[in-house]
């Protein structure tokens, strides 16, 4: 008999956990999406974020911990299950055959004696009268799948805001799980960069080109630097732009109106590569017995034929130093901080040199 109660109280909690997984599932899904609807319409800040997110995990704690984590650990046996008699109980108001005999006979087997034969008898028999009962088919796990379709129908709906409603759904859900962030409000347009990228040489002008996007438009656009507020040039109504000149190291600013601010900006200014100086050794040909000399930062040579030249440059925030000569172009050779290049000059001829580096590239 207790066999049987025993396998009645591990379908029990099958059946819990079964149940309990449904009931999480609907129960935090509904109001994962209450957070979401409250979250688009009411923009909070950061401090009411941050509490919804913590709502949230307590309430994720709490309903799995009741409705799933504890059926797992009743399941197999960790903590306090239901009794030998509250199984009686639910299986005497299920049972119309069972009643309160099974109550009966738990509780005359704890108080009978094993020398009491008529008592031992009256067990038995009620026993034997209740060995026919399943009681197992007491609970049909089946049941619970009546949950699913609530399940379901929130998650095609969810699956379907999604998509069709990313604003609602995929913003605010966003803004939940970074409670700690601040958001900039919606503006009714917005301002896009037409600029390949926000890069600008060292000590080089910058053209900032803007365009606005919306519905409603504004009359004038302003640029923030710093503690200072310039006002873009406009073009036609759609486009705007700003000059920023002799650029010589980063700069943030915002794009503004009246009534909104844009995120804010980054124009980079990159080191530009340069030659800082440039030494020339001219080694003559033997028949003119004229000892070799060195020219410091100049271009045009005017040297013997079979003249040997070897190139010596310093340059700055540079990687790469090309050296062209006529249209022939030749890698020079770094030794040390300086790169050198040499050739023995037969006719005359046009040189260049072409200063690079991995962000820039500048002769």
């Amino acid at each position: 008999m207790r066999a049987k109660l025993d396998e009645f109280i591990r379908k029990f909690y099958k059946n819990e956990l079964v149940k309990g997984a449904f009931y999480s599932a609907i129960i935090l899904s509904s109001f994962f999406i209450l957070c979401i609807i409250l979250e688009y319409f009411g923009r909070f800040d950061t401090a009411v974020r941050t509490g919804i997110f913590y709502t949230l995990i307590a309430a994720f704690v709490i309903v799995l911990g009741r409705f799933f984590v504890l059926p797992m650990l009743r399941l197999n046996k960790i903590g306090k299950t239901i009794s030998y008699e509250d199984s009686a109980k639910i299986l005497g108001a299920h049972f119309a055959q069972v009643n309160d005999k099974l109550l009966n006979v738990l509780q005359l087997q704890e108080l009978t004696v094993s020398d009491n034969e008529l008592l031992l008898a009256s067990i038995n028999q009620k026993v034997s009268e209740l060995k026919p009962v399943p009681f197992v088919s007491a609970i049909n796990l089946k049941e619970n799948y009546k949950y699913f379709k609530y399940v379901l129908i929130i998650f095609i709906s969810f699956s379907f805001s999604w998509f069709a409603f990313p604003e609602v759904v995929k913003e605010s859900t966003r803004r939940i799980l970074h409670p700690k962030t601040d958001f900039a409000t919606p503006l009714p347009y917005q301002f896009l960069i037409e600029n390949g990228n926000l890069k600008v040489a060292q000590n080089e002008d910058f053209l900032l080109e803007v365009k606005v996007k919306g519905d409603v438009l504004p009359d004038e656009v302003f640029i923030e630097i710093g503690d200072g507020r310039f006002k873009l040039q406009k073009k036609d109504k759609l486009h705007y732009s700003y000059l920023f000149k002799n650029v010589n190291q980063n700069v943030d600013f915002v794009i503004s109106t009246e009534e909104v601010n844009s995120s804010k900006f980054l124009l980079e200014a990159l080191p530009k590569a340069t030659i800082a100086g440039l030494s020339i050794k001219l080694a003559y040909p033997a028949y003119l017995h004229k000892v070799a000399e060195t020219v410091k930062n100049t271009g045009d040579l005017f040297i013997p034929e079979g003249t040997k030249v070897e190139w010596t440059v310093e340059a700055k925030n540079t990687e790469n130093l090309l050296f062209k000569l006529n249209d022939s172009t030749y890698r020079t050779l770094l030794i040390g901080s300086v790169f050198s290049w040499q050739k023995v000059v037969r006719n005359s001829t046009h040189y260049s040199l072409l200063a690079s580096n991995s962000k820039l590239t500048k002769s």
